[in-house]
């Protein structure tokens, strides 16, 4: 494992960074919003992402995180992560309903921007043959 974490992979966690970093947000404001005493208890949250259902999702991505960051290519955990788990769609939405802002700007517009880049240079990477995650 330490043979990869090199100067040369930089580009690569860069590019999965956002991901990791979303989906590590979401798990930590769930487990959070819920306290150290009412984590394992049901019925306190009903409704919504902090909801008592989504406690397994939120484990299933936590694990997923754990495993790109360790076991996997990191190039492959933005399309392993957004593929396999719907916690940080959840997140992001929910974010966008409470207006949450991060530095004075919504998290609905970082993500926003994020996406409309990723795309973007994601078109121009593969239309010109070179690596893209």
């Amino acid at each position: 494992m330490g043979k990869y974490y090199t100067a040369q992979q930089l580009p690569n966690f860069l590019l999965a960074a956002p991901v990791l970093i979303f989906s590590l947000s979401a798990a930590l404001d769930w487990f959070v919003s819920r306290g150290l005493r009412n984590l394992l208890e049901d019925g306190r949250h009903t409704s919504g992402y902090h909801a008592d259902k989504v406690r397994v999702y939120v484990l299933y991505t936590m694990f997923l995180t754990a495993v790109c960051v360790t076991v996997i290519h990191v190039q492959v955990s933005t399309r392993f992560l957004l593929s396999a788990s719907p916690v940080i769609y959840w997140y992001v939405a929910d974010g966008a309903r409470r207006k949450d802002t991060i530095c004075g700007v919504s998290s609905k517009q970082i993500y926003l921007v994020w996406t409309i880049c990723y795309i973007v240079v994601g078109i121009i990477m593969f239309s010109a043959f070179l690596p893209w995650t």
